[in-house]
């Protein structure tokens, strides 16, 4: 049995009693996002978000609790049972479920219990799930993801007051071309970002402009990725140059794939953000 301070007299009252303290105990709200970066070439995203074959699916799962302090197991995500269906909710329905697992769980947030983690309104729990696809080979198209908790779960230490159950849709696609080739790198050097390899991002993208210099999304997310290291300078140079490239158009990738309008706004969402960036680093 393991006590620590985190929850301070809570904890000190379970390490006295032992499990009976948690009698009563309630399991925290379940909730989801699919973690899908947006299409910069090509059809505009499906459902809650579109992968190319070879991307991750991840899942960002949340357990949060709106009014009071409640626990949850340690190994919560291994009690998490999460399906996949060909087919949008409807359609999904009429196939056999296949099951995924988490591989590489990150978990962020909460305190640790008597052997159960504590989840407050100010301490929620996430947990950033890679999700393996069943197999490589899997058909484009529509699928649905649904996740609840397995029948694992400590139900007599901790009370589920309703069934939580969170459903996503998604479209799975291949790259056909050189525009959704660069726009998979791209997405993959944001995820990277995104799980915490903001050097390994800066990286890719430096290489990706490289080869392709007038590729204004490239620059856009290089410049997301610097104001993450704090660099100001290279953030305003990256979103001008995406900015100018966008306006002229002169990211060939951009105006094959996207209007003309499109194009403006996103050249003006560029420049507002780069001042918005140097207005924060000119702070003392």
């Amino acid at each position: 049995m393991r006590c620590t301070r985190a929850a301070g007299l809570l904890v000190l009252g379970a390490c006295l009693i032992g499990d009976a303290a948690w009698a009563g105990a309630v399991r925290p709200e379940l909730w989801a996002r699919v973690v899908a970066d947006e299409i910069h070439y090509g059809p505009p995203a499906a459902g809650n978000g579109t992968f190319y074959r070879g991307e991750a699916l991840l899942l960002e799962v949340t357990l949060s609790s709106a009014v009071s302090a409640w626990s949850v197991e340690e190994d919560w995500v291994a009690r998490l049972d999460i399906e996949l269906r060909p087919g949008f909710f409807v359609d999904a329905a009429r196939h056999r479920p296949q099951t995924l697992r988490c591989l590489g769980v990150e978990r962020r947030g909460a305190a640790d219990q008597v052997d159960a983690l504590f989840v407050s309104p100010q301490s929620p729990l996430k947990a950033l799930c890679r999700l393996a696809f069943p197999r490589q080979d899997m058909p484009t198209g529509r699928y649905s993801l649904r996740l609840r908790w397995s029948d694992a779960i400590d139900r007599v230490r901790f009370k589920q007051p309703y069934e939580d159950m969170r459903e996503f849709d998604f479209e799975l696609r291949d790259v056909t071309n050189a525009a959704e080739e660069l726009d998979r790198d791209i997405r993959r050097a944001n995820i990277a970002a995104f799980e915490g390899d903001v050097q390994g991002a800066l990286a890719s993208l430096t290489q990706i402009i490289v080869e392709h210099p007038t590729s204004a999304p490239a620059l856009a997310s290089r410049a997301n990725v610097r104001v993450t290291l704090g660099d100001v300078a290279g953030v305003q140079l990256d979103r001008e140059r995406a900015a100018a490239l966008a306006e002229r158009d002169l990211d060939a990738f951009q105006v094959n794939t996207t209007s003309r309008e499109h194009r403006r706004l996103f050249a003006s969402i560029q420049r507002g953000e780069a001042t918005l960036v140097c207005g924060v680093g000119a702070r003392p």
